[in-house]
């Protein structure tokens, strides 16, 4: 082994050591070299040994390595399904927390943004009241340093005079009191004339004080007499104020007449007066904008004729009767000339599930003349046109001649676009008037006029929406060139109206800022009828037929599975409208009133429809009867008796089941 062959050199080094030193003697090398071969094929054995034992370490712990990836690659395998069923919950789990937590931040987002638009109007009402509240301190300290410095003047100037008087009062004794030395004069003369000098000071010290007095009283008096003139002007400004406002009220109820009579007359279908205003009012035409074709490529040619069996017309021999199909599929009924030059009739446009028909002249294809253009809602357009633009006046209708707000719009067109004023049709009898921007009904000075004539709001539209505006009055109409132009006043108070439409999650963005018109026509006192809380009166007269309220709510589909409430009203098939429980009382929502009013089975209002400016499309009660200042304003709720409450099935019974029982509802 390796130790002996250790052992082995060293005893042959020892050797060679010791005979070199006793003998001096080189070592034989003969001798050596068998000892150094077996040495070396020892060491070569161990060697070849020791690689083998290496070898056979190497592959078994090669082997276990092997043998533990493999275990630890099958547990792995074991578990990655366990971790893949892990992640696909947690992913679920977060997809739900997240489709919880949208609805709850929108609602946060929206109550932030309404929260934050309170605390902006609050903003900039405290602003404008500090605004004016320094103004008028300002102008109070103005007035009082004025009589600070005026009242300072005169103490100053009655000081100087008591001063020279005092002054020449002791020049007097000094004079006196030098002559009475050179005199040589007795001391009770000089005693004597201190005395009267004593009483002369006393006298001038009393008239002073009562100067002090006097001036005193007089400040006293002059206050009275700024009360009274402060007094005086605010009676007089309140007169005048009174006599202004009559004084309007008498333009604006002759404004309202006139602008009444010209509606009633413009919105006659069978009377003749918008041909005359045709007639009496044409304006030359400068450059009239013709068809995309020119005359002889604007007809087209002619697919099919059938002809009808009539009399041909009297102006024209060659004109015949019948029906032309042309080949864009358009179709024509009526009059027409041997080479289509001219027509007179009806045309269909080949447009799908549209069977709308113009009826007028056609000169080389192009419209001339007085037309008539139906529309998809059952009215229609009368206007004039001119080489195939409108030029001229028009004016629209809705489907229900006996309507009050079937006139849709009245205005002019000059080439092709609306020249000057228009009148615009609103649901429920409002119009919107004013110049208009590219046929829209956009600009910054348009007026929407409600139904009674009398009261507007005036700002800026856009496409017939309002976007800002102000409270306003019609004070004067003139009638230009047969269309009538409204004057309004200066805005009734300092509230600028926005565009508020109701969402199906908020009723307003400023539920306390009222409608200035519907209050000055109704009011919330307690009801007269017993149990029934708060109830709506009226605080001027009303005719059959006049706007009285209207009701706002939030917006939603008509359905049976939600909840029951007293103050849910049904606008049409699509949309309810419904106050919510927080919304209920005036402290908290006062922009409309109507959903005060009470029920009755005898109501002296009935349900109507408006399209407002601020709130959009609203519900609105109007007066089904002539209607006194005072009177309590009762509505029918018309509640499906099936579904009804309580309180209103006690009250039907009562009233249709006991004819005899007093109609106390």
């Amino acid at each position: 082994n390796i130790e002996d062959s250790n052992n082995m050199f060293a005893i042959l080094r020892n050797c060679i050591y010791n005979s070199e030193a006793n003998d001096k003697k080189p070592l034989n090398i003969k001798k050596v070299q068998p000892i150094n071969n077996h040495v070396f094929e020892d060491r070569k054995s161990q060697k070849i040994k020791v690689q083998q034992i290496n070898k056979y370490a190497c592959s078994s712990l090669f082997a276990g390595k092997v043998q533990q990836n493999r275990s630890v690659f099958e547990d792995k395998k074991s578990q990655k399904p366990k971790v893949q069923q892990i992640n696909k919950d947690v992913y679920e789990d977060t997809k739900s927390h997240k489709t919880k937590v949208l609805p709850i931040n929108k609602d946060v987002c929206e109550d932030e943004i309404s929260q934050k638009n309170k605390l902006q109007q609050i903003n900039k009402d405290l602003y404008k009241d500090r605004k004016s509240l320094n103004t008028k301190i300002q102008q109070n300290n103005k007035c009082i340093y004025e009589d600070i410095q005026s009242q300072k003047t005169k103490a100053q100037q009655t000081n100087n005079n008591v001063y020279v008087d005092r002054k020449s009062q002791t020049n007097k004794v000094q004079n006196i009191n030098t002559e009475l030395v050179h005199r040589k004069l007795g001391k009770p003369k000089v005693q004597q004339t201190n005395k009267d000098v004593y009483m002369d000071r006393i006298s001038q010290n009393k008239k002073v004080q009562k100067l002090n007095t006097e001036k005193v009283h007089r400040k006293l008096q002059k206050t009275k007499v700024q009360q009274t003139n402060n007094g005086v002007f605010e009676n007089r400004k309140s007169l005048k104020t009174k006599i202004s406002d009559l004084f309007r009220v008498g333009r604006g109820e002759k404004a309202t007449k006139k602008l009444q009579d010209w509606i009633n007359m413009i919105s006659n279908q069978n009377n003749c007066f918008f041909d005359e205003l045709q007639e009496n009012y044409k304006i030359t035409i400068e450059e009239v904008i013709r068809n995309k074709y020119d005359d002889e490529n604007s007809l087209s040619k002619v697919v099919d004729i059938r002809y009808h069996d009539v009399d041909e017309i009297d102006m024209d021999e060659n004109m015949k009767s019948g029906t032309v199909t042309f080949t864009n599929r358009d179709s024509f009924e009526g009059y027409f000339s041997h080479d289509m030059k001219k027509r007179i009739g009806t045309c269909h446009k080949n447009i799908p599930h549209n069977h709308l028909g113009t009826t007028g002249t056609w000169i080389s294809g192009l419209l001339e003349g007085k037309a008539v253009i139906e529309n998809s809602y059952g009215g229609y357009e009368e206007t004039f046109f001119k080489r195939g633009v409108k030029h001229g006046y028009s004016r629209s209708f809705g489907p229900q001649p006996k309507r009050k707000d079937n006139l849709w719009q009245v205005a002019f067109y000059k080439n092709g676009k609306m020249h000057g004023h228009f009148w615009r049709g609103c649901l429920g009898g409002g119009y919107i008037t004013g110049v208009s921007e590219d046929n829209e009904i956009t600009g910054d000075n348009i007026a929407f006029l409600f139904p009674n004539f009398k009261d507007g709001i005036l700002g800026k539209f856009v496409k017939g929406k309002l976007i800002s505006g102000v409270n306003v009055k019609l004070v004067n109409v003139e009638i230009v060139n047969g269309i009538a132009i409204g004057s309004f006043s200066r805005p009734m108070n300092a509230s600028v109206l926005i565009r508020d439409n109701s969402t199906p999650y908020s009723l307003s963005m400023h539920p306390l800022q009222p409608d200035m018109h519907e209050h000055a026509r109704v009011e919330v006192k307690q009801s007269n009828t017993p149990d029934s809380g708060e109830g709506l009166f009226a605080k001027t007269e009303f005719s059959e037929g006049d706007l009285v309220s209207t009701l706002n709510g939030v917006r939603m589909s008509p359905s049976t599975q939600d909840d029951w409430s007293d103050y849910k009203v049904n606008f049409n098939t699509a949309l309810d409208l419904d106050v919510p429980v927080n919304m209920r009382r005036l402290d908290q929502y006062c922009a409309t009133l109507a959903h005060k009013a009470n029920h009755s089975f005898c109501p002296n209002t009935r349900w109507g429809r408006l399209d407002h400016p601020r709130f959009g499309m609203v519900v609105t009660i109007l007066a089904a009867k002539s209607i006194k200042v005072g009177e309590e304003l009762t509505v029918n709720y018309k509640y499906p008796i099936t579904v009804a409450p309580q309180w209103y099935k006690d009250c039907y019974k009562l009233f249709f089941g006991e004819k005899h029982v007093a109609k106390i509802y």
